[in-house]
Order: structure tokens, then sequence, then C-alpha cells
């Protein structure tokens, strides 16, 4: 019993936030409940939910995972990891494969994304009316 069993039951609420149900079957007498607690792996959130998305997932199952080695450390470290999801920012849960990080960074840079192409195709355009003046002249 340390601070990452209090993560885990942070995660228990969330994941019954999520979807109106707990991550395991909790039918019968408490020596099957305790049996599926201690050996049957959650159900992903977006099973239930639809709603719920891949990130959401890799943030809950890191909570609820067997090995305490394998859960946040910290309530402040799953806060923050939260955080990043709110704030659309690639989540230290999930495996942060480039193709991730660069997907998060385009969604929320989306603006400029827009803006920079027409701005280089303008400076291209232009670049090619003032070459062609130039030669007229």
């Amino acid at each position: 019993m340390d601070v990452r069993t209090d993560v885990y039951s942070l995660c228990v609420m969330l994941y019954q936030l999520l979807t109106g149900s707990f991550p395991y079957s909790v039918t019968g007498g408490v020596r099957s409940v305790v049996d599926n607690i201690v050996h049957t792996e959650p159900r992903r959130p977006s099973r239930l939910r639809t709603v719920v998305d891949g990130e959401l997932d890799a943030i809950v199952l890191k909570c609820l995972q067997k090995d305490p080695e394998r859960r946040y450390q910290s309530a402040g470290e799953l806060a923050r990891d939260v955080r990043r999801y709110l704030a659309r920012e690639p989540v230290e849960a999930k495996c942060a494969s480039g193709f991730y990080v660069l997907r998060k960074t385009l969604r929320r840079h989306r603006g400029a994304l827009v803006v920079a192409p027409a701005f280089v195709v303008l400076l291209v355009a232009s670049s090619v009316v003032a070459w062609s003046l130039y030669a007229q002249a």
C-alpha cells in the first residue's frame, strides 16, 4: 500500500465516470470479485463508450496496471498527463512514436498549418511576377 494504490483507486473512479461501470466484473462472491480484480485485465473504456479515445484509454489503463511499477508513481503524474490530454498535447501514457507526436503537434497548430502553405504560394507567385517584370525591363 502506497501512493500508487491511491492512483489505482482514483483511476477506478475515473473509469466509472467515463463508462458508468467498473473495470472488472464485481458480481458474485467476495472471492470471485477479488480473483477478477487480481487476474483479469480491465476492459478498454473505449469499448464501452465510443466517445473515449485511445489517449484516454492509455491514461486509464496505465493507472490500472497490475504491476505498481508500471502505474503513475503519484497523483501529480496522473494530473500532468490529464492536463496534457486536455491541452491536446502528447500524453506520457501513450507510446511516444514520432508519428504520434507529430500528429498531436500538427493538430494543436492547425491554424499555422493552413496559413504557412498559403504564404509560401503567395511568396513564390510574387517572386515569379517580379522576375518576369524584371526580365521585360
